[in-house]
C-alpha cells in the first residue's frame, strides 16, 4: 500500500481497459460469411442460419475471421484457464491478465488481495474511556481488502474507534468469539447506525473504508 498511482498511468490504465472491454463487448450481424475489417475481438453472428452462426475477428485482413463452435460448451477449467479460443469463452482471469499486463508494461504498481479464507484475528485494546474499546489494526496490514475477525474479552463490548490502516484500505469486519460486539459512530468511524454482532454462527459482517488518515466510512452491511 505504499505505491500510488499517478494521473498518467491511471489513465493509460483506464484507456487499456476501455480497449479491452470495447473489443470484447461489439456484436455485429448480418446473413452470409463475414467479409469485413472491423477490430480485432468483435464477434459476427451469421443469421442465415438457425441459430445463428457466430465468428469472431481474430487478425488484421477482412477474412481473419474464426467460426465458434457454440454446440459444445466450454468446460469449467477453460473457462478460469480461458485458453480455448474456439469457443464463446470470458477468462475469469481477464482481470488478473490486465493488471498483469499494466504491471510489466506500464508499470503501474498492483497491491495483493486476500484470497484465502482465512482472516486476521485482532484483539480489542481498552481505549481511555473504560466504556469504550480501540481496534488496533497491525502495521504489517499491507493488503487492498483485508478480512479481520475481532476477538472480545467480554459482551456488548463497544467499538468506536479504529487506529492503524492506509487512505484506501477496506476492511471486513466480524466477530472471533461469541462474544457480542457494538461498533458505534464516532468521529473517527462514521457507520449509519450502531452496528451490533451478535450473530450465533458468527457471520454478522460489515465492510469499512479508510478515507482519510483518522476516518472509516462504512460500505456495506449484512445481519443474519
Amino acid at each position: 500500500m505504499a505505491e500510488f498511482w499517478t494521473v498518467e498511468q491511471a489513465q493509460a490504465q483506464a484507456g487499456l481497459l476501455a480497449k479491452e472491454f470495447s473489443n470484447r463487448q461489439i456484436l455485429i450481424y448480418g446473413n452470409g460469411t463475414p467479409n469485413m475489417n472491423v477490430p480485432i475481438g468483435v464477434e459476427y453472428e451469421d443469421r442465415s442460419f438457425l441459430p445463428a452462426v457466430r465468428y469472431r475477428k481474430i487478425g488484421n485482413t477482412s477474412s481473419d475471421w474464426m467460426k465458434l463452435e457454440n454446440a459444445e460448451a466450454a468446460t469449467e477449467q477453460e473457462v478460469l484457464d480461458g485458453v480455448n479460443d474456439r469457443k464463446m469463452v470470458t477468462p475469469a482471469r481477464l482481470t488478473e491478465k490486465l493488471n498483469q499486463f499494466s504491471s510489466e508494461f506500464l508499470g503501474i504498481p498492483t497491491h495483493g488481495i486476500e484470497v484465502t479464507p482465512s482472516s486476521i484475528v485482532v484483539q480489542l485494546e481498552q481505549s481511555p474511556d473504560p466504556a469504550t474499546y480501540i481496534l488496533i489494526l497491525p502495521e504489517a496490514l499491507t493488503l487492498s481488502i483485508a478480512s479481520i475477525s475481532i476477538e472480545a474479552l467480554q459482551n456488548n463490548s463497544i467499538v468506536s474507534h479504529i487506529q492503524g490502516g492506509e487512505i484506501g484500505q477496506i476492511i471486513n469486519l466480524k466477530r472471533a468469539s461469541n462474544f457480542s460486539i457494538i461498533l458505534n459512530s464516532s468521529d473517527q468511524v462514521k457507520v449509519s447506525q450502531p452496528f451490533v454482532f451478535s450473530d450465533s454462527q458468527l457471520l454478522d459482517n460489515i465492510s469499512l473504508q479508510k478515507i482519510s488518515s483518522s476516518v472509516w466510512v462504512e460500505l456495506s452491511r449484512k445481519k443474519f
